[in-house]
């Protein structure tokens, strides 16, 4: 098996969202309201999709470059 390194990542690359993680408080999904869910796997889409949403616009990532 052949490793890779991982790529090089600047400081300046990711400082948004370094400078961003400590403002925010944690997401927390209770597994009650999952499970109980009539739909769980699209509830618990929905809240990842809504915290990774909050993070990416704190921490004003850029998105496009982001998501292919």
């Amino acid at each position: 098996m052949t490793r890779t390194a991982w790529p090089a990542l600047p400081l300046d690359d990711w400082k948004p969202t370094y400078e961003t993680l400590h403002l925010m408080s944690e997401f927390v999904v209770p597994y009650e309201a999952v499970r109980t869910s009539s739909d769980p796997e699209a509830g618990l889409r929905a809240f990842l999709e809504s915290t990774y949403n909050a993070a990416a616009d704190l921490a004003n990532w850029e998105r496009a470059k982001l998501e292919r």
